[in-house]
């Protein structure tokens, strides 16, 4: 959080919440040392395979999983921090029931940000993408959240349950750090090793819980499995605007534990370029995202550009 924009009042809430409001930045708490004296708790229950799991692949590979994992446990009580394990997770049930964000608030939140948008060129609503079929055929559950009347949100009563669960949910989490004292929750970000490209499948998401809680996280890689080399990564959650308390737990978890890699398969994270103008700064930014929607798409050429929907020269 950066800060209050006028054009999305949910921000106005982290007035007075964050560095920024200090003249401050989050790299100010890029501290070595910021592991000493912090309490983690750890989700046990997402850690390993599930309890009825049959499959002996899928048990293997979750507990190569487990294996890094407590690895970086150790990681963190090298660096200062003491470790809280177990402590109580939310149900999925209970997670889902209040997952508000990636559903209906998803739909409002996206129609709103293509209506404001003054380019003729672009789709006006997520109705618009869908009907272009211009989109990864691993997110085709992008069509059902058609279904949802973003105009009637105030009067849809699972809409409305959803919310009072989230507020349910938050004091559950919240109820949990008090009692033992925590300063962040740890869990692997995926229970089991990252599906291959050519799968499209995708499993063991821990992932779901603080969109639904609407709390920060950060994913720190955490090291690789032994057989497969796949990454694991550990994921760290704190209270409501403590992004700060991540950056720097994560950052000191990342210098103990160093089992970052840099990708071989890719360049440089910074392009050599002699001055980051506005316009190398347009022309990388669209060079990526041609790159990756080409990638995703399995497209040789050119991406098709979602600009064109509605303008007749996507046609033929």
């Amino acid at each position: 959080m950066v800060g209050y924009d006028p054009a999305d009042s949910e921000t106005a809430e982290s007035v007075r919440r964050t560095p920024i409001d200090d003249e401050g930045s989050y790299t100010d708490y890029l501290n070595e040392d910021g592991l000493e004296g912090a309490r983690i708790g750890v989700y046990r229950d997402w850690v390993g395979p599930d309890d009825d799991e049959e499959d002996p692949d899928t048990i293997a590979d979750a507990k190569a999983v487990e294996t890094v994992f407590n690895e970086a446990l150790d990681d963190l009580r090298e660096g200062g921090a003491t470790v809280v394990d177990p402590v109580d997770p939310p149900s999925w049930d209970f997670i889902n029931e209040a997952n508000v964000s990636s559903g209906d608030e998803f739909n409002r939140d996206i129609n709103s940000y293509l209506d404001s948008l003054d380019d003729q060129d672009q789709p006006d609503t997520l109705e618009d993408i869908v009907d272009s079929e211009l989109f990864a055929p691993e997110i085709c559950y992008i069509r059902s959240r058609e279904e949802v009347d973003v105009d009637a949100l105030d009067e849809n009563v699972d809409y409305l349950y959803g919310l009072s669960r989230r507020d349910d949910l938050q004091e559950f989490v919240l109820q949990t750090m008090a009692e033992h004292d925590l300063d962040a929750i740890v869990y692997p970000t995926l229970k089991q090793t990252p599906p291959t490209l050519d799968t499209n499948e995708s499993w063991g998401s821990n992932a779901q819980l603080t969109p639904a809680l609407e709390f920060p996280s950060m994913t720190v890689p955490a090291g690789f499995t032994a057989e497969s080399d796949l990454p694991v990564g550990i994921e760290f959650f704190a209270r409501e605007y403590q992004e700060e308390v991540l950056f720097e737990l994560g950052y000191a978890y990342e210098q103990v534990s160093s089992k970052r890699r840099s990708p071989e398969s890719f360049g440089s994270v910074e392009p050599e370029v002699e001055e980051w103008t506005p316009d190398v700064i347009e022309s990388w930014n669209e060079s990526q995202h041609k790159n990756r929607t080409a990638k995703r798409l399995g497209c040789d050429e050119d991406p098709p550009d979602l600009r064109t929907i509605g303008d007749g020269s996507e046609s033929g």
